[in-house]
């Protein structure tokens, strides 16, 4: 397989690892095609994988992610063949216009919720590894992982009680870089996380940044979130 293919490849396993029920037609028609020289995908109304995203979250036991609900995804790649030199210090583009994430309490969820659950944890410990078994994809999706950039435009994380959200964080124009010595503005990358909560796909997401909103719905307030309470509102984090 060429490099060229390679990335392709990439990008479609790591579809598949993290969206919900993903088919090859979510993609362009001629996405595989030599042809194909777009360097942007635009996918429009996915779900993530749950799980997937509890295990970044690192959400304490009962909370469970039921939902997680993408508006848009775009993924913008420097290249997908070799022959540009250039591409192999830039960065590739994770953009997710909204990104909206629904938890509850494992107890208060259907029997059915709640088997599903299970089963979706049960058979990720079965899954093989996304990147398959040969040593270049493993080299090749390293490299990649060390340039690799995720913004989301808005990140609503919802914690309902029974049918109502009764905590609600939004993160705002969320950026997030990977690191290596490629980029030279991130003065140490000693301290950064060399792999994803799984421990499948590296991942060394290094600088962060966002603007945090808290609200709370109180006790006796309704289902359409009119009683909300501000306790921040966009706040600075850099991490």
């Amino acid at each position: 397989m060429t490099t060229g293919s390679m990335m392709k490849d990439y990008v479609r396993r790591q579809l598949r690892y993290w969206v919900v029920d993903f088919k090859d037609d979510m993609l362009p028609r001629d996405f595989m095609s030599k042809s194909y020289s777009k360097t942007q995908i635009v996918i429009p109304d996915i779900y993530l994988k749950p799980h997937r995203v509890a295990a970044v979250l690192h959400l304490p036991a009962p909370l469970l992610v039921t939902t997680v609900h993408c508006i848009e995804l775009t993924i913008a790649v420097p290249s997908w063949t070799d022959s540009d030199k250039e591409a192999a210090h830039k960065h590739l583009l994770i953009h997710a216009n909204e990104l909206v994430v629904q938890v509850r309490n494992l107890w208060e969820c259907s029997s059915k919720i709640r088997r599903e659950a299970e089963e979706r944890v049960q058979a990720a410990l079965l899954e093989p590894d996304p990147l398959g078994s040969t040593a270049a994809m493993f080299a090749f999706a390293r490299d990649v992982n060390d340039r690799t950039k995720l913004v989301v435009d808005k990140l609503n994380v919802q914690i309902f009680v029974g049918e109502i959200p009764r905590v609600e964080m939004i993160l705002a124009d969320l950026n997030a870089r990977t690191t290596d010595a490629l980029w030279r503005d991130v003065k140490d990358p000693t301290t950064c996380v060399d792999y994803s909560p799984d421990h499948l796909v590296q991942t060394r997401f290094k600088a962060t940044s966002f603007m945090l909103s808290v609200c709370i719905n109180p006790a006796g307030s309704g289902i359409s979130g009119g009683g909300f309470i501000r306790l921040m509102t966009k706040v600075s984090v850099d991490m």
